[in-house]
């Protein structure tokens, strides 16, 4: 018997695993085994490593045996399959989970394994979350904190502690000018005690987590995959639980729309405990405004994303990291985006700015915008532009999504040339339909490639597409810092004047701008700093 272990265990990456688990399953049956099909794979399950397994063609090859060989029930594999993913020590990508939801496809199985996934999936992450916090310590001392000067005059002129009677929620992009922004609060008030933090997951750097979790002691949530709606509700459940122990009303600032949508559809009982939110971008202020065109929306919402000096400042700056950043992750997979055609979907403040970046790098530049406005000012600034995506799309080199939602379909994918270059410029994974993808995608279709720089998925009409940094949004992906302090730090003055008027006055729910007193302010700070 152990030799026959031993053999399963040196093949369970081959494709030959399944045939093997199988002709162990019938040897032991002519030795008089008594147990039952399903009781087998749980003894195999147990004896299998937790590390070092290629776990999507391990699950399919799973599938496949307890389906079509051993005739185990599906409510039964899909039980066998989640725990067996709980416990691995290694992390689980959110490509990975899609690619193991989307093999239940064929059997008409894809959404029922998709909800047994979600009631679980808080498990998978805590996992992963616990065995990269083990080695995180190491990586303290690499964060140098240096002072943004507008932050420092702002918080040095604010008189006494505002903050301290909050619990205060941040759901953020934990980059290292994160770190400048904390200690600013800290003088009005926060504090590890009364302070909860979710890191975006495709955003967050291991240094500053380590930097807040084990250096400052606060409580840093990390998610591994995207989505991440498991952990938006820990984070709302733990802070009300401490407001009320506390008796205290709870901030939140973030980066997104995640805390506010999920307060209102699934914590609502709870709704009087908080005394309001900031928000940064305008993904988050579009599904903030649809809970207010409701009439849903229950609280005040600082609208820091419509700022003017933000959309003015912030959007060519954001331009120049995307297509920097951009030509780094081509270049490490070996190619150049100088001379080649590619589309921009999307004509609004991020578009523009990615089209006009482009174009100084000599790329022939394509716009495509439903709003003729937009598609006027686009060939008013020199580029061509399209008025029917379907045939945008063709012969491009690459395609670059700008527009915060859903551009890039199944329909769209299938019209894709062989090797086109799909890249989000916006925040989330907003720009492409995943699960479409996946359910495009061949078996052992996806395969990374310049170190992870980006992935190729090779489809069902034998084309591959290439999703550079994985679809995430290329300013933030990898390395990537996106923007220097010194130019952003007039955001993080928004952010904190934003905090400081939620905090300190009585708002009618609604989403606010923010007062023009205080933009002209952090304006005129930034003109004299930067002079």
């Amino acid at each position: 018997m152990q030799n026959w272990i031993v053999y399963i265990k040196e093949h369970v990456n081959s494709d030959l695993w399944g045939f093997i688990l199988l002709d162990y399953y019938y040897h032991k049956k002519s030795e008089d085994y008594k147990g039952t099909p399903s009781e087998f794979i749980d003894e195999m399950l147990r004896e299998l490593p937790r590390e070092g397994i290629d776990i999507v063609a391990f699950h399919r090859s799973l599938l496949s045996v307890c389906v079509h060989l051993l005739g185990i029930d599906f409510s039964d594999i899909m039980e066998k399959s989640i725990a067996f993913l709980k416990s691995l020590t290694i992390p689980i990508s959110d490509d990975q989970v899609r690619s193991i939801v989307a093999q239940y496809e064929i059997y008409g199985k894809q959404e029922v394994f998709r909800e047994t996934l979600a009631t679980s999936q808080v498990s998978i992450i805590e996992k992963q979350t616990t065995t990269k916090k083990v080695n995180s310590k190491e990586n303290v001392e690499k964060i140098e904190i240096i002072e943004l000067p507008l932050l420092s005059y702002l918080s040095r002129i604010e008189t006494g502690k505002p903050l301290e009677k909050y619990v205060m929620v941040f759901v953020q992009h934990l980059l290292g000018d994160f770190t400048r922004l904390i200690p600013s609060l800290e003088k009005l008030g926060i504090s590890p005690e009364n302070t909860i933090i979710l890191g975006i997951p495709y955003s967050t750097k291991s240094n500053v987590v380590s930097y807040l979790r084990d250096k400052k002691e606060y409580t840093v949530l990390t998610p591994n995959n995207y989505p991440f709606t498991e952990y938006v509700d820990k984070l709302i459940a733990e802070s009300v639980k401490r407001a009320k122990t506390k008796d205290r009303k709870i901030l939140i600032v973030e980066d997104g729309g995640y805390v506010v949508p999920r307060l209102h559809e699934q914590y609502s009982d709870n709704i009087d405990l908080f005394k309001g939110a900031v928000e940064q971008t305008a993904n988050g202020i579009w599904r903030d405004r649809e809970l207010e065109q409701k009439r849903m929306l229950k609280i005040p919402v600082m609208n820091v994303a419509e700022c003017p000096l933000k959309q003015l400042i912030e959007s060519p700056l954001v331009g120049e990291a995307i297509v920097r950043n951009l030509v780094n992750l081509l270049t490490k997979i070996g190619k150049s985006i100088r001379g080649k055609e590619v589309l921009v979907v999307g004509y609004g403040n991020i578009g523009k700015q990615v089209a006009d970046n482009l174009k100084r790098n000599n790329v022939i530049t394509y716009v495509y915008d439903f709003d003729n406005t937009k598609l006027l000012q686009a060939r008013n600034d020199g580029h061509s532009v399209k008025d029917n995506l379907a045939e945008a799309v063709k012969n491009k080199f690459a395609i670059i999504g700008g527009t915060g939602r859903e551009v890039i379909d199944r329909d769209v994918i299938l019209l894709l040339d062989h090797n086109t270059h799909l890249i989000n410029a916006t925040s989330k994974r907003a720009e492409i339909n995943f699960d479409q993808l996946t359910a495009l995608t061949v078996t052992n279709g996806i395969r990374e490639i310049g170190g992870g720089a980006a992935q190729v998925h090779k489809l069902v009409n034998e084309k591959d597409v290439i999703l550079v940094a994985k679809g995430f949004p290329v300013n933030f992906y990898g390395e990537a810092e996106s923007i220097p302090d010194e130019d952003i730090q007039f955001v993080f003055g928004l952010l904190f004047k934003g905090v400081l008027e939620v905090a300190k006055n009585e708002l009618k729910p609604g989403i606010h701008d923010i007062p023009e007193e205080i933009r002209q302010d952090i304006a005129t700070l930034q003109l004299k700093l930067r002079a």
